[in-house]
């Protein structure tokens, strides 16, 4: 999948997943979060972006290319997610908690995505 490709999906479900956190929110009182929330979906949706798109190239190349793009990301993507639940507790530090299992949630799904993308892209190039 290109990074066109997989952007568009992504922005596809993150409209699925951002509607519902706003139907969900109001239920367990919490929509004075849902600003924050958003935010945190948005920044989550540009890092996977930005992710797929550093790795991306690398899957045709030879040698440890794609391994270091992978591990770069990664450690890229832990320093910016420990400064976001940083900044996130500075400017809400009565609602932390559902922002940062929002922000795991958020995570995990689309580095789940990002994930099963890039191992369908090596089975492409493996056949």
């Amino acid at each position: 999948m290109t990074v066109g490709k997989f952007t568009a999906v992504l922005l596809g479900g993150a409209v699925g997943v951002g509607a519902g956190t706003a139907l969900l929110l109001p239920v367990f009182h919490q929509e004075s979060i849902l600003g924050p929330a958003m935010g945190v979906l948005i920044w989550v949706c540009l890092v996977t972006i930005l992710g797929y798109a550093w790795v991306f190239p690398a899957l045709k190349e030879t040698g440890y290319a794609f391994t270091n793009r992978i591990m770069s990301i990664t450690l890229l993507r832990l320093f910016m997610g420990i400064a976001l639940i940083f900044v996130l507790y500075y400017l809400f530090p009565k609602d932390i908690i559902p922002l940062v299992v929002l922000f795991f949630f958020y995570y995990s799904a689309g580095l789940a995505f990002e994930i099963f993308q890039l191992l369908c892209n090596l089975r492409d190039i493996s056949k």
